[in-house]
């Protein structure tokens, strides 16, 4: 059973599945950068001697880019790693207000530390890469998406959550994005 939605919750879902779209086109893309440029650069290494030479700073920050931007797909896909022992072990209302308090707990923990990457702006702007000359703040603006998006995405979770309450459904509250499928 799942939780119903209403004309809202609709237009939240096509911003948050549409959302997850990108994010997962910039991760993929992200880690193919990397897998390339990194393979290419140990190619180069072994059989010329050489490399290139801005190849760890780009994998770096494109890592970042996979890892924080992806997380936030992971996340709206519900497809995260839950410890659900307990909670099938509650009642479906205790349950369903526990997952209410860590969507609003999560909220509250990814605004908090989206704020404090924000606040990294002052020092880490005018300090740059070796190579790249690029600001380090760059570094830091993939955390900064990653939060934000996972918030967003924990406060509609939280509110769908608390209106299914009020409702009196306990189903699940349907992911944003389709999880992928492992094969059997």
């Amino acid at each position: 059973m799942t939780v119903q939605r209403t004309r809202t919750d609709d237009a939240l879902s096509r911003a948050l599945r549409a959302l997850g779209a990108v994010e997962l086109a910039v991760a993929a893309a992200a880690f193919l950068f990397t897998c390339a440029i990194v393979s290419l650069n140990a190619g180069l290494r072994y059989l010329a001697n050489s490399s290139i030479v801005w190849s760890e700073e780009a994998a770096l920050l494109a890592t970042n880019i996979f890892v924080f931007v992806g997380a936030a797909v992971i996340f709206k896909a519900r497809a995260d790693v839950a410890v659900s022992y307990f909670l099938e072990k509650m009642s479906p209302r205790v349950a369903a207000w526990m997952e209410f308090a860590t969507f609003a707990a999560a909220a509250a923990f990814l605004a908090t530390m989206a704020v404090q990457a924000v606040l990294l702006w002052p020092l880490q702007r005018f300090t740059s890469t070796f190579i790249l000359d690029i600001s380090r703040f760059w570094f830091t603006v993939p955390l900064i998406w990653g939060a934000v998006s996972m918030c967003l995405t924990s406060l509609v979770f939280a509110i769908r959550r608390f209106a299914a309450i009020g409702r009196g459904e306990f189903g699940r509250i349907p992911p944003f994005v389709a999880a992928p499928v492992e094969p059997e």
